[in-house]
């Protein structure tokens, strides 16, 4: 099943908490503000054929995941232990 973005922020959301911090023009800040419109959803219904089971990750966040992992040479297994 394919996770959907929230579109609500709650308090754990992390631009609410450190946005701050994030450098404008960096790669971090582009895909926090434009990967919805990067990677939207409809692009990736395809890939799953069911809506049974458990919603997975949204795909803006798994497809930014991949970029930032690719950008910084890190294994999947760096990645996962964050």
């Amino acid at each position: 099943m394919q996770g959907r973005p929230l579109n609500e922020r709650d308090f754990l959301d992390a631009e609410s908490v450190v946005g701050h911090l994030v450098e404008p023009g960096s790669v971090f800040r582009l895909l926090a503000d434009q990967r919805r419109v990067l990677f939207p959803t409809l692009l990736f219904e395809d890939l799953f054929s069911s809506d049974r089971g458990r919603p997975l990750i949204p795909v803006d966040v798994v497809a930014s995941v991949l970029v930032l992992q690719a950008l910084h040479g890190l294994s999947d297994r760096e990645v996962t232990c964050f």
